[in-house]
């Protein structure tokens, strides 16, 4: 195989493909591809299934399904209970990793709770009692991931079948994802009625009948066939899928010889045929192709089984559109499932690859599901069937564009952007795992049955584990065969590698044994025959986890070597013979192992190497304020320089635009005490110059000035999702001491403090109360632009910025955020996506000491409502726009209005467009 053979030697550095040699592919055998049909592999165990038979009835009204089961059984010899899994018990309890952020993937509201019950179980005909086993939420098999098993007890005897009768009523939450209803849209793409499993074995392929009732307002999709209520589906697998929705639109495409066909609760867009003349020709740019986009991911996996000879699945394809948003792509038995949020993103060829990479992923999954039923152990059949389609999802990006490309290849160009800074070093967005899980693969809801019990590895992290620890020849053997299918892939691994067997545990069980390498004591020793012998030592912190660790080490004159650790122990030391002393260590300079945030104390590759590169100059803020009552527009830009994986130390600039004041800073910023993410710790101190123009026209001053002054600042902030937090607390203080020279030639030193506080209370999850509270004084013969300010955007929103102005300052405001419309779809010319629109309504109140004109204390109090409008920009990364109107409950007749002169008009509102929230 001559194609593959170069695409798998050259995997272990740029993974490029000769494209002249992709035709010179030799025949893979395709003994596999009868074998795949004729039933289970021969493998012992102890107990296993013979046949379902269900009978349901689905009521959206009630939020439930009832059913009966009978299930006919292999006991083993000696079995004394029997275990069926409940996976929809899972959702009694919310998962234990939903945060501020994703609860709004699982919930549409509320925390909307489900659960299973059991009835009139039977076993042989005769009463039997079970009971419920549960592991603690959050642990590897928690409830939140694997529900529960019911456990029934038998006599036990010799090998026999077993006849079980039992009732079932799943409750159906307010949920996204594999059991649960949205909208009437009815998902059951998990095990929905209760499955027997050995061990954490449940994928059996076995025959099942099905038959739902369901009201006639309701379109049924059962195990992939469009179905009338009460009708019976007989199929052969793990269980039997059921997709529900008031409509389930049927769009048939015929990619080759091939037909797809696509269920959709909404009709999907297509764009105007090649024949369409007139306005019938015109393409709608705000709506999405979906149909057009698949046709294209499936023509290029049909092209790669066809010219790679893999055994596959035949028959229609089959696409279910459901309401998930956590997986934007995979599959169910004899499914393909795809999220309604699929090609939502930006319309270029680098961003939709990500999406088409998800769905070809699926498909290739879906497609060769038949030649892990024929070869491989029921425990083992997921995890295989990921494995085989990420490398058939290389060998199809290789065939395509010559190289297998990683995400970071695909959007590093653009890191100085705060989206994809965040994306490459804190990522905080959805269906994470298809944009920056290149190897990790971080699945933290397992919502697909194939992690849910048993928390394993994803095919990518298996294969290049594979990659890593195997000679280069086993390794094109291993995967040759895997792409043969005759052979399972447990014993492919022992046939090559007599150590496998345990080396295959590990590389499974990786995202349970969580660990992180630094490196030690660096030494340099003169050599007999001349150059240096260098030593690094490695330690790993964290679980055992043996695995071969890359070393790179440069020595002082330029020179490079890449040593390997075998990974035996917590601790090793490697030696390269090289011409100069040691000048730089990178432990795993490729970034190939998993590393666990919470064992390093800050990112966990943050001590891997000696010295740290300069990121690109990175925006870490830009706002854009438009005060429309008083005619301005205020703003901010300001960018940082760190270095890469540095949470400690950045240098900051920015630039701004005031009510007051118009000028920039530099900072140089020190990260303090525990991490908040892998991007920055709670704390920060800072300290820094900052020069600006204090306006004459503030207030009415009509003396400005030029200031230089020193400025510094130290807090903490727990909040960790800044665009919408609801929960969290921040405190900052600031203080800055400087010289002016005033328009009017007299030079004066001022100064400034200034205390601010944020509590976020969490209420649910579409609701959060918000408190803000602050104090400030300056010092000295200020100008007015350096005095205090009480009204603007970041204060009482109800007042103008030059309303309230004085020495001294105190205010408080307390903001409600109330979710009112969620889940949005609202295509913005593809720019921006709009998700979510909140409603805000706040209160506030202050005052000011030393007050312009009269000096005295001015007491203010005010009352307001806004908009938060959540969207994601380019489909990807969230960001928020608010709009915010303020009234104020209190006014000065002394007080200056918005052109600056003492009781001149002033509005009667205040009324401010913005890019963030409030605070």
């Amino acid at each position: 195989m001559a194609c593959l053979g170069t695409f798998l030697n050259s995997t272990k550095g740029s993974m490029r493909l000769v494209g002249q040699q992709r035709t010179a592919c030799v025949a893979i055998s395709l003994v596999s591809f009868a074998i795949a049909f004729f039933g289970d592999v021969a493998v012992s165990r102890a107990n296993e299934p013979i046949s379902y038979a269900v009978n349901a009835r689905l009521q959206v009204e009630d939020g439930v399904i009832v059913g009966a089961m009978h299930t006919e059984v292999w006991v083993d010899e000696g079995e004394e209970e029997l275990r069926f899994w409940l996976y929809p018990d899972r959702n009694q309890v919310p998962p234990s990793a939903m945060g501020e952020m994703s609860g709004r993937w699982i919930y549409p509201g509320g925390v909307s709770t489900g659960g299973v019950r059991i009835s009139d179980l039977r076993v042989d005909g005769r009463d039997a009692s079970a009971q419920l086993e549960r592991h603690p939420p959050g642990s590897a098999r928690g409830r939140d991931f694997a529900g529960a098993d019911l456990v029934v007890p038998i006599t036990a005897g010799p090998r026999r079948p077993v006849s079980v009768r039992l009732r079932f009523e799943v409750d159906l939450p307010e949920r996204y994802g594999r059991v649960g209803a949205v909208d009437d849209r009815v998902t059951l793409t998990a095990p929905w009625y209760p499955l027997l499993v050995d061990g954490d074995a449940y994928r059996f392929s076995v025959p099942h009948r099905v038959r739902v009732d369901a009201t006639e307002s309701l379109a049924l999709l059962v195990g992939g066939e469009r179905v009338s209520s009460g009708e019976y589906v007989e199929r052969t697998g793990a269980f039997v899928p059921v997709v529900a929705a008031p409509e389930l639109h049927e769009l048939v495409r015929r990619v080759g010889s091939r037909t797809l066909r696509i269920f959709s609760p909404e009709p999907l867009y297509t764009e105007p045929s090649a024949n369409a003349e007139g306005l019938a020709a015109l393409s709608d740019i705000d709506r999405i192709p979906v149909p057009a986009m698949m046709e294209r991911s499936v023509a290029d996996v049909y092209a790669t089984l066809a010219e790679a000879r893999v055994p596959h699945r035949r028959g229609d394809l089959v696409v279910a559109m459901v309401p998930s948003r956590v997986e934007l792509a995979t599959t169910a038995p004899g499914l393909i499932l795809c999220s309604d949020n699929i090609y939502e993103i930006f319309p270029l060829d680098v961003t939709e690859e990500f999406h088409h990479r998800a769905f070809r992923r699926a498909l290739f999954r879906h497609l060769v599901a038949p030649i892990s039923d024929a070869t491989e152990a029921p425990g083992d059949r997921d995890w295989v069937d990921d494995f085989r389609a990420v490398f058939l999802v290389d060998v199809d990006d290789a065939r395509r564009h010559g190289v297998a490309r990683t995400p970071e290849e695909l959007v590093g160009f653009a890191a100085f952007h705060p989206s994809v800074d965040a994306l490459l070093y804190a990522p905080q967005l959805q269906y994470v795992e298809t944009f920056f899980g290149s190897i990790d693969e971080p699945d933290p809801f397992r919502d697909d049955p194939a992690r849910s019990r048993r928390h394993v590895s994803r095919g990518r992290r298996v294969l290049e584990s594979a990659r890593d620890a195997l000679h280069e020849d086993d390794f094109r053997e291993l995967t040759e065969a895997l792409l043969e299918g005759d052979e399972a892939v447990a014993s492919i691994l022992e046939r090559l590698d007599e150590s496998a067997a345990d080396r295959l545990e590990v590389w499974l069980d990786t995202p349970n044994r969580r660990v992180n390498y630094r490196y030690g004591e660096l030494s340099s020793e003169p050599h007999p025959s001349g150059g240096y012998v260098n030593r690094v030592e490695v330690f790993r912190d964290g679980a055992d986890r043996p695995e071969p660790v890359e070393v790179l080490i440069e020595d002082d004159e330029g020179n490079e070597q890449v040593v390997v650790w075998d990974g035996a122990g917590p601790r090793g030391v490697v030696e390269a013979h090289m011409p100069a002393p040691i000048e730089d260590v990178h432990i795993d300079p490729r970034h190939r192992l998993s590393q666990a945030p919470e064992v390093a104390d800050g990112h966990p590759r943050g001590d891997d190497a000696t010295s740290k590169p300069f990121r690109p100059p990175l925006l870490t803020g830009l706002g854009l304020n438009l005060a429309l009552t008083e005619g301005q527009v205020f703003g901010y830009v300001s960018f940082a320089l760190r270095r890469r994986y540095d949470l400690e130390e950045s240098f900051a600039f920015t630039l701004s635009h005031l009510s007051s004041t118009t000028g920039g800073n530099f900072r140089y910023v020190r990260g303090i005490g525990p991490k908040r993410h892998t991007n920055a710790r709670i704390g920060a101190a800072s300290v820094g110059l900052d020069f600006d123009r204090v306006r004459d026209d503030f207030v009415g001053a009509g003396v400005g000035g030029y200031r230089l002054s020193l400025i510094g600042s130290a807090g903490f902030d727990t909040r960790t999702y800044f665009v919408d937090p609801r929960e969290g607390s921040s405190a900052v203080f600031s203080g800055r001491v400087g010289g002016v020279v005033r328009d009017d030639d007299e030079f004066g030193v001022t100064a400034g403090l200034g205390f601010r506080a944020s509590h976020m209370i969490t209420m649910g999850l579409r609701n959060a109360m918000l408190l803000v509270g602050g104090v400030g004084w300056t010092f000295g013969d200020a100008l007015s632009g350096e005095l205090q300010q009480l009204g603007g955007r970041f204060l009482l929103r109800g007042f103008g910025t030059q309303e309230l102005v004085g020495r001294g300052k105190a205010y408080l405001v307390a903001e409600h955020r109330i979710t009112a419309l969620s889940d949005l779809r609202w295509n913005l010319v593809h720019l921006a996506w709009l998700r979510e629109i909140q409603l805000a309504v706040w209160t506030g109140g202050g005052m000011t000491f030393d007050s312009i004109p009269d000096g005295g204390l001015r007491l203010a109090a005010e009352v307001g409502g806004g908009l938060r409008f959540h969207y994601t920009y380019g489909g990807v990364q969230p960001g928020v726009m608010s709009i915010d109107v303020g009234v104020p409950l209190t006014r000065n007749p002394n007080a200056i209005g918005s052109d600056g002169r003492l009781n001149s008009t002033r509005s009667p509102i205040g009324l401010y467009v913005s890019f963030s929230q409030f605070f």
